[in-house]
């Protein structure tokens, strides 16, 4: 141990589990701080040695009770119980299960849902939360008496939610306020490297998430890409704002940090919502080497941009600004690069890279320090499958690369009917194999024997089918879209991204990131409904909006809207990350379930 050199390290053994690899750390770095977090003014430090012993007193709290094996739902907000919960689940056999904490009716079916399909055994939170599912609970209670109804009904909207959520009798702990002892008689069971050791639920376009089985090797292998697609050495600085219930926030903000033994700065996800500029700010006052986010996380910033906000910001130090997550849209790279390269921020600094929760997080990325790599291809011919030079400018479509196909996995583009191989420059599904490649989907064989075993059989390999549309060109993969949102009317494709980019841009009234396009059957034939989340304050604008978006999207994609249906903000829905879940709009939609400020039907008149 080196206590005046929290750096130093002997050289390190290869880690088969991630508890070998948080011991390995509170043994040699105990006094490196691990994390912070920030809240507010607040900002709370953590080292090795404090992370481990609140972990381990966990652990060992959770083996006594017998839980080993057992799946435990996590419900906290992002930060340092969080953390330790998590990691207390790895140390001891315990399958975590991370979901968000239920603000909103859709987010308490999403947990409903996840506990009765990981037949989960208990809850592990933190004081906050506890306090308000235990007043749900109260609320439930309540509707036996007389009159109890009218307050329930009451008290529940003041909790943002319609209904009380129905989750049973499933035990429930907060974790932050057991009375434990130091954890020192702890000792952790055997684990193997196989053992899944948590569950990253996908956000399921039609509220039936499915359980995806990370284990231990998967985690230290995406880890150890990552570390070396993005050069991160113990000297990097980290900052994370993302919900650590998603697996990017897990992997990048949690296990990588931990597994390369850099420091994380951690900030509320909300508190980016609310002022995404102080992302900057904090990259710039920690010196950061390394943050990131989706797509909508840059957009943000540029649309707040305001320069008396950013006052002595620096953000020379940023070597890697990863983007993912959702598709990667140039036009919000370039601009970012723009608005913020007198701060400091350099174009190479911006790094797409493509993944999903099936390969733990992260398949590929772009090269260290060349920026985003850019090709512009013919519109039309990319709906038939065909990359070819844009022969017009109407036609062109600029797609950002996602990475190079030499990242340690083994990456193919695959015809999505017969699994043959296609040459580069042709459109088709990305397969996907190696040890980052998750085990499966909880209690559900046959669909993991059909998303997991499939694909071009070479060398047994384990293919995993993404569903992604895409292509590999000079080594780099670019994604087209999703095989299940593709748009084929009257025998013609259309990428929905390629439509809600356009209606996007239609009306400046039109929420960026809020339009959501989908083909529905009517008549026996497919028809296009976009439906598009307008500024508030618009009221005297609704037709004018809607015949913007009806012309814009006919000139650029020469459809006739079926239907256009205008939002309020913030409405349209979207997974617990701000994923569009087009195939949950279109259920809404055909079901008549949305609150539409104002809808425009064919044949209805204008």
């Amino acid at each position: 141990m080196n206590k005046q050199n929290p750096d130093f390290l002997p050289t390190e053994p290869h880690f088969a589990t991630f508890p070998d690899v948080l011991a390995f750390r509170a043994r040699y770095q105990p006094e490196k701080t691990a994390f912070t977090f920030l809240s507010g003014k607040d900002r709370v430090a953590v080292t090795y040695d404090e992370v481990f012993g609140r972990v381990r007193s966990l652990s060992q709290m959770l083996c006594e009770n017998h839980l080993n094996g057992e799946r435990a739902i996590l419900l906290y907000p992002s930060g340092l119980d969080f953390v330790v919960g998590f990691l207390a689940c790895l140390c001891a056999g315990v399958i975590a299960v991370p979901a968000s904490p239920p603000g909103t009716d859709r987010l308490a079916e999403r947990v409903k849902n996840i506990i009765s399909d990981a037949d989960a055994v208990v809850i592990l939170t933190n004081r906050e939360v506890l306090a308000h599912l235990k007043k749900l609970r109260v609320l439930k209670s309540l509707t036996a008496f007389p009159g109890g109804g009218s307050l329930s009904r009451f008290l529940l909207r003041k909790a943002g939610l319609s209904s009380i959520p129905d989750w049973g009798n499933i035990p429930m702990i907060a974790t932050d306020a057991l009375k434990t002892g130091d954890g020192t008689d702890f000792h952790p069971p055997d684990i193997s490297e196989d053992a899944v050791a948590f569950l990253q639920y996908t956000s399921g376009s039609t509220g039936t998430p499915k359980g995806v089985m990370v284990t231990h090797k998967n985690m230290l292998h995406n880890s150890g890409l990552i570390g070396r697609a993005t050069r991160i050495s113990p000297a990097s600085v980290v900052f994370s704002w993302l919900p650590m219930f998603h697996d990017m926030g897990i992997i990048t903000g949690v296990i990588c940090p931990v597994h390369a033994g850099f420091l994380c700065h951690h900030m509320s996800p909300m508190d980016f919502i609310r002022d995404p500029l102080s992302w900057l700010r904090q990259i710039s006052e920690n010196q950061v080497t390394h943050s990131g986010g989706p797509n909508f996380a840059y957009a943000l910033c540029v649309r707040r941009f305001d320069p008396g906000a950013l006052n002595g910001v620096d953000l020379s130090s940023w070597q890697v600004a990863f983007c993912g997550a959702e598709p990667v849209r140039p036009e919000t790279l370039s601009r970012f690069a723009d608005v913020f390269a007198p701060y400091g921020f350099r174009a190479e600094t911006l790094m797409p890279c493509y993944g999903l929760a099936e390969s733990t997080v992260g398949v590929c990325w772009a090269e260290f320090g060349n920026g985003p790599t850019y090709k512009d291809v013919d519109a039309e011919f990319l709906k038939q499958g065909i990359v070819a030079p844009p022969r017009s400018l109407a036609q062109t479509r600029r797609l950002a690369g996602s990475g190079r196909v030499e990242s340690g996995l083994d990456i193919v583009i695959a015809d999505p009917e017969t699994d043959e191989r296609l040459p580069e420059d042709q459109v088709g599904e990305i397969q996907v194999a190696g040890d980052s490649v998750a085990a499966g989907y909880w209690n559900q064989p046959d669909l993991s024997a059909e998303v997991f075993n499939n694909g071009p059989a070479d060398g047994g390999k384990r293919y995993l089918r993404t569903g992604d549309l895409g292509f590999i060109s000079d080594g780099e993969l670019y994604v087209a879209g999703r095989i299940k949102d593709l748009i084929i009317i009257r025998g013609k494709n259309h990428y929905p991204q390629d439509i809600e980019a356009t209606v996007e841009k239609a009306h400046p009234a039109v929420r960026q990131g809020g339009v959501a396009a989908f083909s529905t059957e009517i008549s026996g034939t497919e028809a296009l409904v976009v439906l598009l989340e307008v500024r508030s304050g618009q009221e005297g604008a609704w037709d004018e909006i809607i015949r913007a978006v009806r012309r814009a999207v006919s000139v650029e994609h020469q459809l006739a809207p079926h239907a256009v249906v205008l939002l309020s903000p913030r409405t349209l829905a979207k997974t617990s990350s701000g994923k569009l879940q087009r195939g949950g709009s279109r259920l809404l939609f055909e079901n008549n379930q949305l609150a539409a400020l104002r809808t425009w039907t064919r044949g209805n008149g204008d």
